[in-house]
């Protein structure tokens, strides 16, 4: 039984697993009445990955920087269940770390939704014509004195 998490309150936090791999997410800790085996569910999991930049030219020092990106690479899906047996420890992530966390999900997460149901433009949208059309059609209404004033 995990103790240290408060349970059935989700949170940002970063699951170790026993295979050394970090997961960070939103996380509900719930323990399973049936088995009293904790169940931990995560939405939106990501892992970190390690940029290497270009050594800094003045002090020739190396630069890393770091990313997210999806825990699993393959799978649509946004949330997953990690076995209790498979989880070394788990923390709240940091302000910084869950302000980074939720650009990325805005930015990866979201826009995937976003572009799966994106609809086509067609005429039917109220578009009566292009910019440059439209302007040169502005321009000589007012040219011709026919604006109020």
């Amino acid at each position: 039984m995990i103790n240290y998490i408060r349970h059935d309150e989700q949170f940002f936090g970063a699951v170790k697993l026993t295979s050394g791999e970090e997961v960070l997410g939103e996380i509900l800790v719930s323990q399973d009445p049936d088995t009293e085996r904790d169940m931990i569910f995560i939405q939106n999991p990501a892992k970190t990955k390690v940029i290497e930049l270009d050594p800094d030219e003045e002090t020739k020092s190396q630069k890393v920087a770091m990313a997210f990106i999806r825990w699993m690479n393959f799978s649509d899906e946004d949330f997953y269940v990690l076995d209790e047996a498979a989880v070394t420890t788990i923390a709240p992530m940091s302000k910084e770390a869950v302000m980074m966390y939720k650009r990325w999900v805005r930015k990866e997460i979201m826009k995937e939704e976003d572009d799966e149901t994106e609809v086509p433009m067609n005429k039917s949208m109220g578009l009566v014509s292009k910019v440059d059309e439209a302007r040169t059609f502005l321009e000589k209404i007012f040219k011709n004195g026919s604006h109020y004033h």
